[in-house]
């Protein structure tokens, strides 16, 4: 039974690789990877992204995933890690793939501020349990908006570690167009691991310091 399981895996491994890859692919499922359809599913050199399957945080009470992420609200957010391949490495954490319904407006047809903040800070959730802190809180959020996002719009949320001092983690994100060609908002942020959760990662932690 093991055996015949293994050969079915290599089967699947196999049809997997001789699938060609796309930018329109939806998720391409590999025994270990789903990667992301936001952005090029072919492998770089360097690096790829994997998507974060939805934290158990996510409860019904969660402002996105239990009451925003529905039609004409958030209609898609998706979180996906970068994993860098050996002997490279980034500063990005994860990429968020967001599509913005016409329910969200502040101003008639553009996205309220507000919520652009709400996506910047989970999406901030995701990289530092990303860089693998099991828990951080924010203590300050800094955001610039640079120009207005239309409702029904699809974006990209990207988010940088910039440092890392003890307890205190510092990020930093851009929320673009879909293709990258228009600014949204760039956004700054503290975040720090209670002293209850700091022992867990004085040791293999990727960014001590």
């Amino acid at each position: 039974r093991y055996q015949s399981n293994t050969r079915r895996r290599q089967q699947q491994r196999r049809q997997q690789q001789q699938q060609p890859y796309s930018w329109n692919t939806r998720n391409i499922y590999s025994p270990t990877r789903v990667y992301c359809e936001a952005w090029p599913t072919e492998e770089t050199d360097h690096y790829y992204y994997e998507k974060i399957e939805v934290p158990a945080r996510a409860a019904a009470s969660h402002a996105i995933f239990g009451q925003l992420l529905k039609e004409d609200l958030v209609e898609r957010y998706q979180v996906y890690k970068r994993v860098d391949k050996e002997g490279h490495e980034s500063s990005e954490l994860v990429l968020a793939d967001i599509q913005i319904g016409v329910s969200l407006d502040g101003h008639e047809g553009v996205v309220h501020g507000g919520i652009l903040a709400l996506l910047f800070d989970d999406s901030m959730g995701f990289a530092y349990e990303a860089a693998g802190i099991k828990m951080a809180v924010t203590a300050n959020l800094n955001i610039d908006y640079r120009a207005p996002m239309p409702a029904n719009t699809r974006s990209i949320l990207r988010v940088h570690l910039v440092k890392r001092e003890g307890r205190k983690v510092f990020l930093k994100a851009q929320l673009t167009s879909h293709d990258g060609s228009l600014l949204f908002a760039e956004a700054s942020s503290l975040y720090i691991i209670p002293r209850e959760y700091q022992w867990r990662f004085r040791s293999g932690c990727r960014f001590l310091i």
